[in-house]
């Protein structure tokens, strides 16, 4: 029983019962055939002896009306003969009167036989009659004894004898043969019933089969194969109360529980990329008018990298809840999907269907967030705080598909993190005209650096530094551009770029060697020493290889009288963000071979005071933002104020820069800067153009009146 049973299990359900059931309809068949076969033979055994007797009795009949025909009335034979009633059943029934005397026939309704004698005529057609003359007798001798039966029947033949008197014999032959109800019309009645009664069921039973059983099954793999393939949108029909049913019922259970793990950010508890990109797009092909919110968490590098990756998880994990709670409250009274994409980047699916205001009404829920967001957080005895921004796009104004909407509302959210952060922005297609031409600038960037083009493309321009103090031009600040027949592109455009590639330390190089080789071009044509500021990426000297690289440019153009304290390098507040300990060591390994560093955009990053502490700085530069409004707005002029006495107390130089007209300079000089640039002096030039100036002090002296007043 335990092989019949693992032979079973080893093919397919699905044919298993199929094969049962063809098994099954054969036994049947044979069942009714032979059940039809054994009421047939009885009928047919009714049939011949009730048509036996009938003949017995119709020629009873005929010979008590007519005595005369066993006296060889020719006539009366023949009419006989052609009697309708047995004319009919004449190629079945063997009608005989015999003459008990001699044996001949005195009567047949088979004219041949007629007035021959019986004995002979079975011992001539012996070879096509079945049956002889002792068949007869004993026939005879079987009807004699049972009274009650009248026939005898042997084989395929059935015999009735009767003593018509002490003179004569009647002999009734009837010589059935199965073939002969198998005509046409019979056939047809047989093929009818096995139709109706066994055909028809079978196939209905077997369409019900494929219906229900055989489809449930297709289901049920079909579902199992997609589940495999990470699809689990498709729910398995629960249809009776079978086997096949409970394993539909167990798969979807199966399916809801791996949509909470594949679906479900593990550290957060909301939905993750999969879940929110499944469930979004359900949202989506209802055609309602939708929002996304793309978020990026601001502050959170810091964070993360400050006070460890577990404390960065707990942020997120803070984060998450506050949306959460948020989503939760129902302040729009919409459907809403919330999920973690990556990182620290969240996104929201608002249905916009019930909002009156839409508009208004999502962006005072935007401002809601980063209202929650920035609250301050708490862990482990550690306080921070956290922004977000927040990219905006519409269904179906800004993308037909949520991978159109998510990608709109990135750009979006770019706009917001790289100007005020903290906020929101709604896309727009100029916004995404920028971004295309952003991506055409990053793909030529990467084929001049294959191609080794730069000198194609880059080039050094010089902006000259006023000394206050010594009233002259003894320092310049070398700036990139870039240069294309189709592309335009300024600093703040390439530079990110560069360093997004990992080309910022090859451009680095260049430009610190192609300065220096500047430098010393200009020192030798002006005859008087000049120091020189260079910009320095925080990707740039973090690189293994920055200060191998620029002590080896310095050592071969030190032949020139260049002195390493006549290049000073320009950092940004943010330096020390990533990997602060080889920064620092780098930063003082340079610093103590004499080289200078400043500090450029002072005051627009994150603790500015703490980086003075920490770095061997020698210059301050205060960003422009500073001077813009350095004139009319008293705070500025404060701030500034308090840099440049700070800057002197620590005993460090100001650089300020943006000076763009005549009461700024003025000011600054008020304020006692020592430093000064900006286009009122004059803008970047090119080395020649520099000369050129630099040799013809009255292009930039200062008035008379203000260096007295300084």
């Amino acid at each position: 029983m335990e092989r019949l049973f693992r032979i079973l299990i080893n093919y397919k359900i699905k044919y298993l019962i199929p094969v049962l059931l063809l098994i099954g309809m054969f036994i049947t068949s044979l069942g009714i055939i032979f059940t039809i076969y054994f009421i047939v033979d009885n009928t047919i055994d009714r049939q011949i002896t009730n048509g036996i007797i009938y003949h017995r009795n119709l020629i009873l009949y005929i010979l008590n009306k007519n005595t005369k025909i066993i006296n060889g009335n020719q006539q009366l034979q023949k009419e006989l003969f052609y009697n309708d009633l047995l004319f009919h059943s004449n190629n079945l029934y063997h009608i005989f009167i015999i003459n008990k005397e001699n044996s001949n026939i005195v009567f047949s309704n088979y004219k041949v036989f007629q007035n021959r004698n019986f004995h002979q005529i079975l011992e001539r057609y012996k070879d096509s009659l079945a049956f002889e003359w002792n068949d007869i007798l004993n026939a005879k001798s079987y009807i004699e004894k049972n009274k009650k039966k009248k026939i005898y029947k042997k084989n395929n033949y059935y015999f009735y004898i009767e003593e018509l008197n002490q003179d004569y014999w009647l002999i009734i032959i009837y010589a059935f043969n199965w073939f002969d109800i198998f005509n046409i019309k019979n056939i047809t009645i047989l093929i009818i019933v096995f139709i109706v009664l066994i055909f028809l069921p079978f196939w209905f039973f077997f369409y019900f089969y494929k219906q229900f059983y055989e489809t449930r099954i297709e289901y049920l793999l079909n579902a199992v194969e997609k589940i495999s393939e990470g699809d689990l949108s498709s729910m398995v029909p629960v249809i009776g109360n079978d086997e096949i049913t409970q394993i539909s019922s167990f798969v979807n259970r199966m399916k809801d529980q791996l949509k909470e793990i594949i679906f479900e950010d593990s550290l957060t508890k909301v939905l993750n990329r999969k879940g929110f990109e499944f469930y979004s797009s359900k949202l989506l092909t209802l055609n309602k008018e939708c929002a996304i919110f793309f978020m990026d968490l601001d502050g959170f590098k810091y964070v993360n990298e400050t006070y460890g990756h577990d404390i960065g998880d707990k942020a997120l994990q803070i984060v998450a809840k506050r949306l959460k709670q948020l989503c939760q409250a129902n302040l729009l009274n919409a459907k809403m999907i919330l999920g973690r994409i990556g990182g620290d980047e969240f996104a929201l699916l608002i249905d916009l269907t019930n909002l009156k205001e839409a508009y208004l009404d999502i962006q005072i829920f935007a401002l809601k967030i980063i209202e929650d967001i920035s609250q301050k957080y708490e862990v482990q005895n550690i306080t921070f705080n956290l922004g977000i921004s927040i990219g905006i796009a519409i269904y179906p104004e800004h993308g037909k598909n949520l991978n159109e909407l998510l990608t709109n509302a990135d750009l979006a959210m770019y706009q917001v993190k790289y100007s005020t952060k903290n906020s929101y922005y709604f896309f727009d297609s100029k916004l995404k005209s920028f971004y295309e031409q952003k991506n055409q600038l990053r793909n030529e960037l990467i084929t001049i650096f294959r191609n080794h083009q730069i000198q194609d493309h880059f080039y050094l321009v010089y902006q000259p530094i006023y000394n206050l103090k010594l009233k002259k031009i003894n320092h310049i600040e070398v700036l990139l551009r870039f240069q294309h027949p189709l592309l335009k592109s300024y600093p703040a455009d390439f530079i990110p770029l560069l360093e997004e590639l990992n080309y910022i330390s090859i451009i680095g190089n260049y430009i610190i060697k192609k300065s220096i080789e500047d430098l010393i071009d200009i020192q030798n044509r002006l005859n008087e020493k000049i120091n020189i500021s260079i910009n320095i990426s925080p990707k740039q000297i973090i690189d293994k290889n920055f200060y191998k690289d620029i002590m080896l440019l310095y050592n071969t153009y030190s032949k020139y009288n260049i002195k390493t304290n006549q290049i000073i390098l320009e950092i940004t507040e943010n330096i020390l963000i990533d990997n602060p300990a080889k920064v620092l060591r780098v930063i003082n390994s340079l610093h103590d071979i004499g080289f200078s560093f400043a500090i450029d955009d002072f005051g627009t990053g994150f603790s500015s005071l703490s980086y003075l502490k920490e770095l061997p700085v020698k210059y301050i530069k205060i960003d422009k933002k500073f001077t813009e409004d350095l004139v009319l707005n008293p705070k500025t002029e404060l701030i500034v104020r308090s840099i440049i006495n700070l800057a002197h107390l620590l005993g460090y130089n100001t650089i300020i820069e943006g000076i763009e007209d005549y009461i700024t300079l003025k000011k600054v000089i008020e304020l006692k800067g020592d430093y000064v640039q900006g286009y009122y002096l004059t803008p970047p030039l090119p080395k020649e153009e520099l000369i050129n100036f630099l040799e013809k002090p009255e292009n930039y002296q200062l008035d008379n009146i203000f260096l007295e007043n300084h």
